[in-house]
């Protein structure tokens, strides 16, 4: 195997790898406040204040999911909204349209 052939494979693997984590654990530990939630506080260091970066939670979204979820919303967003997806919706939707009597 070429070196160029190992290192795409190499890419795709890990770029896959990454999508997965960020489809089945879409949160990672703040790095500000290395996911307790809270800081110390400027002046009196044994004060703790919230952490700012993840508003106190210990968790923030990761930068993959971050962008799928952009690319998503602009993918709703191009293709006219979000399609009904169970009769009910259907169904009152036509009534709304006209389409029923």
């Amino acid at each position: 195997m070429t070196p160029t052939i190992a290192a795409t494979l190499l890419t795709i693997t890990a770029v896959t790898a990454y999508g997965i984590a960020c489809w089945v654990i879409p949160f990672g530990t703040c790095r500000s406040c290395k996911g307790t939630g809270h800081r110390p506080g400027r002046f009196a260091r044994s004060r703790l204040r919230p952490c700012r970066r993840c508003r106190a939670s210990g968790r923030r979204l990761r930068y993959g999911r971050r962008a799928y979820n952009y690319l998503a919303k602009v993918h709703r967003e191009r293709s006219g909204g979000t399609q009904p997806t169970t009769e009910l919706a259907r169904l009152r939707d036509q009534i709304t349209k006209g389409g029923l009597s």
